[in-house]
Order: structure tokens, then sequence, then C-alpha cells
């Protein structure tokens, strides 16, 4: 019977490659933080600074990924790197994130070359209030697919300072 049990332990190691799920934990923040770690890792991606001090669970869980993935990384698309920022938001924010329609590939989906709210077109990475960005549309609610939009930095910046009801078209001006 030893033999079995240990039979299954190394295979379910074996299991568990690059790319596939972190170690399981238990429920929590601290599993939170280390699955995002570990997502991190496995695209060759440095978590944000303020997550590299030690006994922080998402730097755990990127040394543990790390020491798992070694050099074979996912590709950090521009979808992936902003799936991990946003996921890395509602952890910090103690927000709900919909993983499982909350992906890369939605992001990509819901990326336009137009803000939904301006009406003008959206740049990557200028500093300018054209840059995209994804928003939650109700500040209240987690991170679901149905709650997110992309919009430009400045549309981001009128509709914080609105309640929902003040927000509606024809009495914000952006």
């Amino acid at each position: 019977m030893a033999q079995v049990a240990l039979a299954l332990e190394h295979a379910d190691d074996a299991r568990r490659s690059f790319d596939g799920p972190a170690p399981a934990l238990q429920d929590g923040p601290d599993r939170t933080g280390f699955e995002l770690g570990w997502d991190f890792a496995r695209h060759g991606l440095v978590p944000p600074v303020a997550h590299l001090a030690a006994g922080n669970p998402l730097r755990q869980g990127w040394e543990a990924g790390r020491a798992s993935v070694g050099p074979r990384t996912l590709r950090a698309t521009p979808a992936v790197r902003t799936w991990l920022q946003l996921r890395t938001q509602a952890w910090q924010q103690g927000r709900a994130f919909e993983g499982l329609e909350v992906t890369p590939h939605f992001l990509a989906q819901i990326d336009s070359g137009l803000c939904p709210v301006t009406r003008l077109p959206l740049t990557r990475d200028t500093g300018e209030d054209s840059d995209a960005v994804v928003e939650r549309v109700y500040q209240e609610a987690g991170y679901a697919a149905g709650n997110l939009a992309m919009l430009s930095r400045r549309a981001q910046a009128a509709k914080a300072a609105l309640r929902w009801d003040e927000a509606q078209i024809g009495r914000a001006h952006v």
C-alpha cells in the first residue's frame, strides 16, 4: 500500500508541469497571492516590487513557480500582462476575480481601437489620457466579464468622480 501512495505522489508531481496550476494550498488571500505569483513565473515576468518582500505570498508563489518552470516560460502577451495586473489589483483590494471568464483571451476580445465613451482612438503606453485601461464599470462589484470595459484614461478619470446615476449619457462631460 505504501508503494502505491508513493507512486501517486510522484505522478502528481509529474503532472504539475510548467503550465500547470500552482500547488494546492488552503483557500484564502495567501493562496490567491501564491497562485498569482506562480502565474507571473509561468510567463517569465517579475511581480510588482511592492510584493517582493520576504513572506509575501505572491513572492513565495513566484519563487516556487520559477523553481518549477525554469527557463520554459509561456509568452507574456499584452493581454496576459493586463490579466496579471487586474488579478493583482483584485487581490490587493480583496475583490472577487472571476477567473473562469476573465482570461487573457477575454481581455484580448474586449480590446478595441476606440474608447466606447469618448469615441477617440485608444493608444498604448504613451502616458497620454488616450491610453487604454481596463476598468470595472461598477466599482462596488468585482472583476467579472460583464463588469469590465476597455476605456481611455480620460474616460476612467471622468467616471471616477461620479456615481453610477450621474455617469449616465448626457449628464457626464468627458
